[in-house]
This record gives C-alpha cells, sequence and structure tokens, in this order.
C-alpha cells in the first residue's frame, strides 16, 4: 500500500513539474514576443533561441527568429529560419506569407 502512495506522489511531482515547465516556456515565448513589440530583437531572437533548443519547433517560432535575424540584418540566418517555418508547414496560407518574407530578404 506504501509503495502505491509513493508512486502516486511521485506521479503528482512529476505533473506539477511539468506544468510549471510549461508555464515556465509560456511566460519566456511571451517575454520574447513582448520584446520584439519594442524593437528589442537581439534579446528576444536569444529567448527564441532558447525555445527552439528545447525542441520546441514550431512555425510561429521559426517566424518569429527569422523576423528577428531581418531586422538585425542578419539576412542569411533570417532566410534559414523562414525556410524552416515552411518545411515544418506545407502547403499552408502561412507558408505564403513566409515564402513571401523571405522573398524580401536581401541577402548578400
Amino acid at each position: 500500500m506504501e509503495d502505491i502512495q509513493d508512486s502516486l506522489a511521485e506521479s503528482s511531482q512529476i505533473i506539477q513539474i511539468s506544468d510549471f515547465e510549461l508555464t515556465e516556456a509560456k511566460n519566456l515565448f511571451a517575454k520574447a514576443e513582448n520584446l520584439v513589440k519594442f524593437n528589442e530583437f537581439d534579446k528576444a531572437v536569444k529567448l527564441f533561441h532558447i525555445e527552439y533548443e528545447n525542441g520546441k519547433k514550431t512555425v510561429d517560432l521559426c517566424r518569429y527568429i527569422g523576423f528577428c535575424y531581418q531586422q538585425l540584418e542578419r539576412f542569411d540566418l533570417a532566410k534559414k529560419f523562414y525556410e524552416e517555418a515552411i518545411a515544418i508547414h506545407k502547403l499552408t496560407y502561412i507558408s505564403k506569407e513566409t515564402r513571401e518574407a523571405i522573398n524580401s530578404v536581401q541577402v548578400n
């Protein structure tokens, strides 16, 4: 009986930790979005990269990273992340918008 209680307690802790990590991730993404709103692209891209490196590679995340790099005039990296956004979500309206963003990037 104690084994079951210990197992349930352990499961409860795992769920709480996971919920905490999820909340932190949402807060991190929200902080980065706010930095973009204030044209703090260098700081925002660092926070977005934390999400990216943690395996949260979404269309929105890749587009944000691409946008930040475009604003920082790192066009090679902007194009890379825009292309990744397209690869993640092919044949959608979002990918059409992203292709237009790629076409607007000037790579030296």
